[in-house]
């Protein structure tokens, strides 16, 4: 019989530490690597992990598998239990489906391993986990879900596309961790912004010097690369260069591709992307877009726990998967289908509501990288507000001018309520650089006025010795009080007014203007890092950006209309090879 494997079970690599992610267990313990497990007597392993439990439903949905078994290599004795997961009001439900024994020698006597086959009863739902208990000690070999089923596999063949931007540590790990895997199938390209990666071209990897365009301008030169290229490619993976990476997903990945049902050959398959300081949050697994805002999925789940692995399980009305980690198949990579030249943020916003193609997300299919919380600069300010407006003006759907102006207001007034005068600049100066229109945004020096919007930021230091952990988390739950605060507060310009008497310590990613209320100092802290900075009252710098803030919220009242045409006019040259051949000052042979 035809056996075609679709998921290998996995161990914990050098990379990755946070074991749960992959198995737990309960009983006198086990010793693994990342090829065999021991389970020593008295042991329960589980596998209906983030990594191992299988999604037979949306195997079903995307290759037709009809059949599912699962095979164990065992030396020892015991049983293995396969269960059903499932939720039912916010509680796991698990329900055992198959159980079955094993008996292959004593602890003195395991000279072979037993190779086990349970088949998956066909009308099974919800996400498929399995568990092994150890009556004597039992080594664990190889095991994977595999179908007997005849399915038509394709060809697969992966370009895997960096960026990066003086990461050489990075970027030199993550291509060797890929090469190690020995795949003729997957060959790397690397947009060296720049100029710093020591490696050389070899087989299976192809480095290119380029401007320093941001994201945007790195993944645009591995396209143009890719579609140079005689190599076959099926499918281009987006991937940023500062992320830890198992590399054995892009084998897992490549199983699913070869298997998808016609109807899904234009599908992308998203990467979901955890916080490399605590390996089990979940940040973000596909995102939903609203205009001038995005929604990421499943944000704060902890993937340890199996509630959190059936959530993220879940199919959602996805419009685009971040360029973390994004498989698109090659067919969109074309001269008139480029991103737009956004330098970074908001790309991949565009790209994926501009396609319209159907976004997939499997768990399993993951990295980790580091946490945004600290990313936030006024550099980033400046950037997401900028590219979000350009974006919601070239697709229909997006918000109408009164509602970019409401969260521009709320933007501004967030942050001057907060002391953040260098992100309320940043919050104007993007305004007033979106309504130059899209003939400049082409025409600008992308290196060179990067190093202009870089200049914003305000440093970061460790602060945590000078934090009070008590007052921190006071700050992180300050708010208005009840309707009478609220409107003392607003009618005092939340304190501006008033007489400065207190110091608040406060998350960098506070948003509340509360939280800013009648304080002298505010101490800005990521309580993960230690890192933060302080900001404090100035009313002269709080008049002036008000004043400056009048005169943009006019141009935008009075200009919205016409520059949104603009740039929904351009949309197709700022998205084709032409624009990007001289916004890169490649020769115009490409």
């Amino acid at each position: 019989m035809h056996k075609q494997i679709l998921q290998p079970i996995i161990f914990p690599s050098d990379d990755v530490k946070e074991q749960q992610l992959y198995f737990k267990y309960s009983g006198s313990g086990i010793c693994c690597d990342k090829n065999v497990m021991q389970i020593f007597a008295g042991t329960e392993i589980d596998l209906g992990t983030y990594f191992n439990s299988f999604s037979y439903r949306k195997w079903n949905k995307y290759t037709g598998i009809g059949s599912c078994e699962l095979m164990l290599k065992l030396q020892g004795s015991g049983y293995v239990c396969i269960y059903s997961y499932a939720l039912e009001g916010g509680t796991v439900k698990r329900t055992e489906l198959v159980k079955k024994d094993f008996d292959n020698g004593t602890d003195k006597t395991l000279e072979c391993s037993q190779e086990i086959v349970i088949r998956i009863p066909d009308n099974s739902e919800g996400l498929i986990g399995f568990s092994i208990y150890a009556k004597s000690n039992t080594v664990l070999d190889d095991a994977y879900f595999f179908t007997e089923d005849e399915i038509d596999s394709l060809p697969v063949k992966l370009a895997v596309a960096f960026t990066t931007y003086k990461r050489e540590k990075y970027i030199r790990h993550n291509v060797e961790q890929i090469l190690k895997l020995s795949d003729e199938r997957i060959h790397i390209y690397v947009s060296d912004n720049g100029g710093s990666v020591d490696m050389q071209d070899m087989p299976g990897l192809k480095i290119f010097n380029n401007i320093n365009a941001g994201g945007a301008g790195g993944f645009c030169r591995d396209m143009l690369e890719i579609m140079k290229s005689d190599e076959g490619f099926t499918h281009v993976i987006l991937m940023d260069d500062d992320v830890k990476v198992d590399a054995r997903v892009f084998e897992r990945l490549i199983l699913f591709l070869s298997l998808l049902k016609g109807e899904f050959h234009d599908a992308m398959v998203g990467g979901a992307m955890f916080r490399s300081d605590m390996e089990y949050f979940h940040v973000e697994a596909g995102s939903k877009w609203r205009g001038t805002v995005i929604e990421p999925y499943g944000y704060g789940l902890d993937m340890r726990r199996q509630d959190a692995v059936l959530l993220s399980d879940t199919e959602r009305d996805t419009d685009y998967n971040a360029w973390w980690f994004c498989c698109l198949p090659v067919g969109y990579i074309r001269d008139d289908n480029l991103p737009l030249p956004l330098f970074f943020q908001w790309d991949d916003v565009d790209y994926g509501v501009r396609n319209k193609a159907p976004v997939i997300m499997m768990n399993g299919i993951c990295l980790w990288h580091d946490s945004f919380d600290l990313k936030k600069t006024e550099m980033h300010t400046y950037y997401a507000l900028r590219n979000s407006m350009i974006v919601n003006c070239c697709h229909e759907g997006g918000d109408p001018g009164i509602k970019v102006r409401k969260r521009i207001r709320r933007m501004v007034a967030a942050e001057l309520c907060l002391y953040r005068y260098g992100h309320a600049e940043a919050v104007l100066r993007a305004v007033e650089d979106f309504m130059k229109g899209p003939s400049w945004l082409c025409e600008l020096d992308p290196e060179e006025y990067n190093k202009k919007i870089y200049e914003m930021n305000t440093p970061f230091s460790y602060v945590s010795d000078r934090v009070d952990l008590e007052w921190y988390l006071v700050g992180c739950g300050i708010t208005d009080k009840d309707l009478l605060h609220a409107l003392v507060r607003k009618l005092t310009l939340n304190g501006y007014l008033l007489t400065a008497d207190r110091e608040h310590t406060v998350p960098i990613y506070a948003g509340r203007p509360a939280q800013g209320y009648r304080a002298k100092k505010i101490l800005f802290y990521d309580n993960v890092t230690g890192m933060g900075y302080e900001s404090y009252r100035d009313r002269a710098r709080a008049l002036s950006l008000f004043i400056r803030f009048v005169k943009v919220y006019l141009r935008l009242i009075f200009g919205y209309k016409k520059i949104s045409g603009e740039y929904k006019n351009k949309y197709a040259y700022m998205t084709s090879k032409k624009m990007w051949t001289g916004y890169l000052k490649l020769q115009e042979d490409g």
